[in-house]
């Protein structure tokens, strides 16, 4: 083993200077790869998004920037109800659902709340660890609200286990508690609907939160609509009726009144796609040509090497190492050349390099550009290995003498 070591040790001082360059190559292209390739994942995932929402027969309404000037003297729920109500007696709508938040107690523990109408939130697709969620059965039951707990509080409120919350900070409010019973655990990590959306070109990613691992909240449907105690979002999800007489009559109208927009499916894909053309092509340029350039470059530097490869394992073959386990030593070598830096760059990048709100290492990223950097080492590695796989040792001593 040290013998070995001590080998591939000796190929790598045949050119410092040019090993250096090879990791300085592999650096800079990982991070232009990291910018890019966290928008394309970001993208690949709009499709995946979009299913956990029925949003075939829903669309988004986002508020006007200066929709708090039209409906000025009114409070900010006050406000999105009578935004809402507008909204349902347009043509061609169904139904308008809002997303809320707020705060609960219990036991001296704060938990944040995503609260949505009941429509609203039997359309959402909950990917859970364990339970059934919400179906018809306990959102209509009267004796507690089925709750949702993040995977972060599985150990603090057991499924099927019912526990009983107050309202956060509202003295009138603090001898009323409320009774909930957990029906699911949710994944980690898991993307949460929050419908609103102020972005000129909205995404689908701005419709959704993604949260943190562990992280600890709830998710229930709105049972407190008595009180004042939670803030509607601001954005609205409707639901249609009729998706032609919506288009032809209602949809213009809502923008010539100056109170929002409404965002159609296919919009947030084509959103999306001209954002990472217009925002990305001269990332997708840099890394083209800097990938390629690294292909050549490394590949060129082992074809030029292959002639002291061939001598350097010859002195070795005369002492009693077989050829095929000195070319061996030459994959190795480069496998270790590329992949090192590649890893170390791609977790540093990923933890750096952040193209959305949501930190951390994104794992896809970092499999995807492993692979890529695979796939450098195989091309740059074969043309040596075939070479000297053709070459004789006694071939070589002919050359050196």
């Amino acid at each position: 083993m040290k013998k070995n070591l001590k080998i591939i040790g000796n190929l790598f001082k045949q050119n410092k200077f040019k090993n250096i360059v090879i990791i300085i190559q592999i650096i800079v292209s990982i991070f232009v790869l990291t910018f890019l390739l966290q928008k394309i994942v970001e993208y690949s995932d709009t499709s995946k998004l979009l299913a956990k929402m029925d949003f075939d027969n829903t669309i988004v309404f986002s508020e006007s920037l200066h929709i708090s000037e039209l409906l000025s003297g009114q409070n900010r729920n006050e406000k999105y109800e009578k935004v809402k109500e507008y909204l349902k007696d347009l043509d061609g709508v169904k139904n308008v659902y809002n997303t809320y938040n707020t705060s609960f107690e219990n036991n001296s523990l704060d938990l944040y709340t995503f609260m949505y109408d009941d429509g609203l939130i039997e359309k959402n697709k909950f990917n859970l660890e364990k339970g059934t969620g919400f179906n018809k059965e306990n959102l209509n039951n009267k004796e507690f609200i089925p709750i949702i707990v993040s995977s972060g509080l599985k150990d603090k409120y057991k499924l099927g286990e019912t526990y009983e919350f107050g309202i956060y900070s509202i003295p009138e409010e603090k001898d009323k508690l409320y009774k909930v019973k957990v029906v699911g655990i949710l994944k980690n990590e898991e993307y949460i609907y929050v419908g609103s959306s102020k972005q000129t070109t909205p995404q689908v990613a701005d419709l959704f939160l993604k949260t943190y691992k562990n992280e600890e909240f709830v998710i229930m449907p709105n049972r407190i609509k008595d009180t004042e105690n939670y803030n509607i979002n601001s954005g609205f999800t409707v639901e249609l009726s009729n998706k032609e007489d919506f288009v032809r009559n209602s949809y213009d109208k809502v923008i010539e009144k100056g109170i929002g927009r409404f965002t159609l499916k296919d919009k947030y894909k084509a959103n999306f796609y001209d954002d990472l053309i217009a925002d990305y092509d001269s990332y997708i340029f840099i890394f083209i040509i800097t990938y390629i350039f690294i292909i050549t470059s490394i590949g060129g530097y082992n074809l030029l090497a292959t002639l002291n490869y061939k001598r350097l394992f010859t002195i070795y073959y005369i002492n009693g190492m077989q050829w095929e386990k000195g070319i061996k030593l030459v994959a190795i070598r480069n496998l270790l050349l590329i992949m090192i830096p590649t890893i170390i760059a791609t977790v540093i990048c990923n933890l750096l390099i952040h193209t959305s709100e949501v930190t951390g290492c994104n794992t896809k990223v970092c499999i995807i550009t492993i692979i890529l950097f695979f796939v450098v080492f195989l091309i740059t590695t074969i043309g040596t290995i075939f070479t000297l796989v053709k070459t004789k040792p006694s071939e070589v001593l002919k050359e050196i003498d």
